[in-house]
């Protein structure tokens, strides 16, 4: 109990006395932006899409999904999440984060 409490006192103190700095306002400012202008110009990238979209020359290239289509997304999802879980059963965690940095090391090279 008296170990929990010194930790505990250690952490408060810590905390209270923690500096702001010029160097923690520019990496949370720049954390702010890297966040803040994507969605933004998706936004208006969605926006520009949808006028687009509308024009009356665009209305013979618009794809409609059937009724049938969108009753097998769900089918879909649950096949692929049953997939993964039996990928996750069958292979060792260390083979599966082989694959995905892999993976993930393919698309930072491309």
């Amino acid at each position: 109990m008296d170990q929990a409490g010194e930790l505990l006192n250690e952490t408060a103190v810590n905390n209270a006395t923690r500096i702001f700095t010029a160097e923690s306002g520019i990496a949370s400012a720049a954390l702010f932006l890297m966040a803040i202008i994507p969605i933004y110009i998706g936004a208006h990238r969605s926006i520009e899409a949808l006028k687009k979209s509308l024009e009356p020359e665009n209305k013979e290239d618009l794809q409609v999904l059937s009724p049938q289509d969108v009753a097998m997304f769900p089918v879909y999802a649950s096949c692929a999440l049953f997939g993964i879980f039996v990928v996750f059963k069958v292979f060792a965690a260390e083979y599966i984060n082989i694959l995905v940095s892999l993976y993930f090391f393919g698309i930072g090279t491309s």
